[in-house]
C-alpha cells in the first residue's frame, strides 16, 4: 500500500469510527456489533502501526471515546478514568475456511490460548520469573462512573466522558438501589474520601 493510500484509508477509518464513538457514547445508540468495531479500529491500529507517520493525537486511537453531554455539568476527574484494552481474540480459521461454526469457535478459542502462553512465555523472560500472577477483569460494555463518598456518604458520581472529565450525574445515582448512600465506616474504616472507580451499567 502506498502512502497516500494508507493516507485516505487512516481517513476514512478515523471518520468511520469517530461517527460509531458518537451514536454510542454521546447518543446512546449503537449502529454495529461490537466485533464489527473492534474489526475497524484493529484495521486503524495496523495501519499507523505500519504508517507511524499517520498518527496524530486527534486519531480515534490516542484518544478515549466519547465527550460528556451538554445536559449535565462537567466535572474533571482527579485521575483520569483510562478504557481497558480486550483481549483479541482470534479470528482464524475465518467462516470461509471452517463453516461449521462449533468447529471454528473450538479452533480459533484454541488459537487464541497459544497466543496467551506465548504471551506469558514472553512475559516470564523479559522478567526473569517462573512465578507470574494476571489479573483479568471482564470487559463489560455500558456506562462506566466514578463515584465519590465524603465521610462515607455518597456526594459525587460523574461518568467517565471522555477520560478526562464527565457529566456530574450525582442527582440520577441517588435513584438507583445498587449504590450505597452511605458506606459503612466501622468494618473497615472508611477514608475520609474516597472513590468507586468503573462501576458499569446496562
Amino acid at each position: 500500500m502506498t502512502h497516500a493510500a494508507a493516507k485516505s484509508r487512516h481517513a476514512e477509518l478515523s471518520a468511520e469510527i469517530r461517527r460509531h464513538d458518537q451514536a454510542y457514547y454521546v447518543e446512546g445508540s449503537q449502529l454495529i456489533t461490537d466485533r464489527e468495531y473492534d474489526q475497524l479500529y484493529k484495521e486503524l491500529q495496523e495501519l499507523e502501526k505500519a504508517f507511524p507517520n499517520l498518527v496524530t493525537p486527534e486519531s480515534p486511537t490516542q484518544r478515549v471515546g466519547g465527550a460528556p453531554s451538554e445536559k449535565f455539568a462537567r466535572v474533571k476527574h482527579l485521575v483520569p478514568m483510562l478504557s481497558l484494552d480486550k483481549v483479541q481474540a482470534s479470528d482464524s480459521p475465518t467462516k470461509e475456511e471452517m463453516p461449521d461454526r462449533d468447529q471454528r469457535n473450538r479452533a480459533q478459542d484454541e488459537k487464541t490460548l497459544a497466543e496467551l502462553r506465548a504471551f506469558d512465555a514472553t512475559i516470564r523472560k523479559q522478567l526473569g520469573r517462573d512465578n507470574i500472577q494476571y489479573i483479568i477483569e471482564p470487559k463489560v460494555d455500558g456506562v462506566s462512573i466514578s463515584v465519590h463518598y465524603h465521610d462515607g456518604k455518597l456526594a459525587l458520581g460523574v461518568t467517565r466522558g471522555d477520560g478526562t472529565e464527565g457529566d456530574d450525574i450525582t442527582a440520577n445515582l441517588k435513584t438507583v438501589r445498587g449504590i450505597p448512600l452511605e458506606l459503612n465506616l466501622k468494618h473497615p474504616p472508611c477514608p475520609a474520601r474516597s472513590a468507586r472507580r468503573s462501576l458499569h451499567f446496562h
